[in-house]
């Protein structure tokens, strides 16, 4: 897909965070959301745990608000086609997105790219986001 023409983004209001993995020995919750970005990137090794898109300036997110004790998130999903070492696009504001249902324990003590990875963990696990 290309993004160059996308300006602000979409608004996610109700993004349910939950399991969608059978093989996790937690049940499935059948109100889980998906972030499906795989044809945003392809071509991108996002890694097992899609940490190298993080790292490879692919993929940001950045987390505007937070309830640790609601377990809801406000984060802003922005993509970047050819990472931060590539010229030929720039870092494009996908979705601001409202997640509930997130296990956010400690998450008011961590810092920012310990925050991104909790919640990048918490997606991988869950099979809640597609790369």
């Amino acid at each position: 897909g290309d993004l160059d023409s996308v300006v602000g983004g979409d608004h996610i209001l109700d993004f349910h965070a939950g399991n969608l993995d059978p093989t996790n020995g937690r049940g499935l919750d059948a109100d889980a959301d998906i972030l499906d970005i795989s044809e945003l990137l392809q071509g991108v090794d996002a890694g097992k745990d899609g940490k190298n898109l993080i790292s490879g300036g692919f993929l940001n997110l950045e987390v505007l608000s937070h309830d640790d004790d609601k377990g809801t998130a406000t984060v802003k999903l922005s993509i970047d086609q050819d990472g931060s070492e590539g010229q030929a696009h720039q870092s494009v504001p996908l979705a601001t997105v409202d997640m509930n249902g997130l296990d956010l324990h400690g998450f008011s003590g961590m810092n920012h790219d310990q925050q991104v990875e909790h919640l990048m963990q918490q997606l991988m696990q869950n099979n809640e986001i597609k790369l």
